[in-house]
């Protein structure tokens, strides 16, 4: 690993690592923007806010984080990558936020985030009340941006705003091992920002 250390991307899904893994392998890699760390769907993971903590001082430039089924990660551990690596795009997470903790978040934590999916499903009027404190900046889990909720609900000007993210992440989400596509995405939503 030492020999990696122009990495961009690391796809570790699927895993049982544990906290004292990301304290030996992510010093170790400073140019990762790709970190791809979903626990097993069915099994769960290990991770814990100790790995955020790794994370978040290890990885500041990170666009894309999935750190899925490792239900041990708590909203502060998550509030801390946030704060610490601002450069993050999309975050998939585990965590089940109170609607308070989700809108501050989202709004003060993370100006620069444009997807946010979590593993429990929320009412439709959690997600509307997100989406609308972000001004529709951003999407959240890939279910709700297949048009799962009622959309009209939002303003006029948030369902516009929605629906451009909506469609420029779809583009993305297939293409984001490519550097040259990292750097346009920064371009792109560098702009709108």
């Amino acid at each position: 690993i030492s020999r990696c250390k122009r990495l961009v991307l690391l796809d570790l899904n699927n895993n049982y690592l544990r906290d004292s893994d990301m304290e030996i392998l992510l010093p170790r890699l400073p140019n990762l923007r790709i970190l791809l760390l979903a626990g097993n769907k069915d099994k769960g993971g290990y991770l814990t806010d100790r790995a955020c903590k790794v994370i978040s001082r290890t990885c500041p430039d990170l666009q894309q984080l999935d750190i899925g089924y490792h239900r041990k990660i708590s909203v502060s551990g998550v509030k801390r990558i946030l704060k610490d690596c601002p450069h993050l795009r999309v975050l998939h997470t585990s965590i089940t936020p109170q609607i308070k903790d989700a809108k501050n978040l989202l709004c003060s934590t993370a100006p620069n985030l444009l997807r946010f999916d979590m593993e429990k499903s929320f009412n439709e009027a959690f997600y509307l009340e997100l989406i609308q404190s972000t001004g529709g900046r951003v999407v959240l889990d890939w279910w709700l941006a297949a048009g799962m909720f009622d959309i009209k609900k939002l303003s006029v000007d948030v369902q516009r705003k929605y629906r451009q993210r909506q469609d420029l992440l779809w583009e993305i989400d297939n293409v984001s091992a490519d550097t040259k596509m990292i750097n346009e995405w920064e371009g792109m939503f560098g702009k709108e920002m």
